[in-house]
């Protein structure tokens, strides 16, 4: 379960290892395994809740959000870096899996199961973005660009964001 996260109005004074001076907004979240209070000027990611290694497909999540706004190729390049990062936590979870036993066995093997598909259905956009941005020309406009953009965006946009709760 994610922990609460509280917002401060006002701080009443400077916490400079996070960043935050007398007098800024900021939110704050602490953890039930831990002591240390965490503070962010700005709220925090779902990554930046979560302790397990599904925080991993959120930051996957995140990375591709982060660049829609950039270019092509850096979409591109967001897209293949959350194949690795997906497949990457599916491993850990089939390692999981092959050290576990029981209930807590099925769900390692699930949800492994689950992101290897993902990682693979990313890996399939990837290589059609591939495909959509050798297609354009030169003098391709900002509007075939946008176009081509928005047609990525589509593909991805129901990949990761429908995950199972875990």
């Amino acid at each position: 379960m994610p922990p609460k996260v509280h917002y401060v109005r006002e701080s009443q004074k400077d916490y400079l290892e996070d960043g935050i001076t007398k007098g800024d907004a900021y939110y704050w979240w602490r953890f039930r395994s831990s002591e240390t209070r965490r503070k962010s000027l700005v709220p925090p990611r779902t990554s930046q809740l979560i302790l397990s290694r599904w925080a991993g497909v959120f930051r996957a999540k995140g990375h591709i959000e982060g660049a829609q706004n950039g270019s092509l190729i850096e979409l591109q390049r967001a897209i293949v870096e959350a194949v690795e990062m997906v497949r990457k936590i599916s491993r850990d979870y089939w390692e999981l899996e092959a050290k576990s036993s029981g209930v807590f066995r099925e769900g390692c093997e699930e949800r492994a199961s689950w992101l290897e598909d993902q990682g693979d259905l990313l890996a399939g956009v990837a290589t059609q973005a591939s495909g959509f941005i050798a297609a354009l020309t030169d003098d391709a406009g900002p509007e075939d660009k946008s176009q081509v953009q928005k047609r990525i965006s589509s593909l991805v946009e129901d990949l990761l964001w429908n995950s199972p709760r875990y």
